[in-house]
């Protein structure tokens, strides 16, 4: 199976995402509209520069522009996302160890915003059935490959469930509940020395 990431676009990633904020704008602009100035209030970056990312997205076939507005002498425009961007397992393995950890980088620090937003405004605790697990464990080469389809099956499952939600809330006229589903699978640093065998099951406690 050909894996893909979100975070990073289809023509030509390593080049076009190798800076992080391009991952975080991509992602705001996927959420809703968004203007350069936006981003001057939250990096610490020019306007200039800003606009610059914005620019490269766009010629990419990744951002449109959906309206302009005047602002005193100014003119402000709003971006949204064509489509997410996506690096499939070959153009990940053809790009640099130093771009593949830059495009991570960034994926996860939107992925942790977007977290910690949810969780101060409480949203992440506001439904009992909402969803936050992780596990580890040394697994075989077999094994780590197989958690890494499954997680894939998951993202294409979420893919087909917006598309089958978009119909019925506009047949409806439901209100929609703003859904986030992040999904992370990797190589952890040992926490304990390397080669150790997997746990085992514990025994069960003695009754009485």
């Amino acid at each position: 199976m050909d894996q893909t990431r979100c975070g990073a676009p289809k023509v030509e990633p390593a080049a076009l995402l190798s800076h992080p904020v391009r991952v975080q704008i991509l992602a705001a602009c996927d959420q809703g509209e968004v203007t350069p100035k936006d981003f001057v209030l939250q990096e610490d970056m020019s306007l200039e520069s800003i606009n610059y990312h914005f620019r490269e997205l766009m010629q990419a076939g990744f951002l449109f522009i959906t309206k302009r507005e005047r602002a005193g002498g100014a003119e402000r425009v709003f971006y949204r996302a064509r489509r997410q961007g996506i690096v499939t397992d070959k153009e990940f393995a053809e790009m640099s160890f130093t771009k593949r950890q830059r495009l991570t980088a960034g994926t996860i620090m939107d992925l942790a915003r977007r977290a910690m937003r949810a969780t101060a405004a409480g949203t992440i605790d506001r439904r009992p059935n909402s969803h936050v697990t992780w596990d580890a464990e040394v697994l075989d080469q077999q094994g780590h490959d197989a958690v890494m389809v499954g997680l894939m099956a998951m993202y294409e499952f979420f893919r087909q469930v917006k598309k089958e939600s978009a119909v019925r809330l506009q047949e409806s006229g439901e209100e929609g509940i703003y859904t986030y589903c992040g999904l992370l699978g990797f190589e952890s640093p040992p926490e304990q020395k390397p080669g150790a065998r997997p746990r085992r099951n514990a025994p069960a406690q003695p009754q009485g």
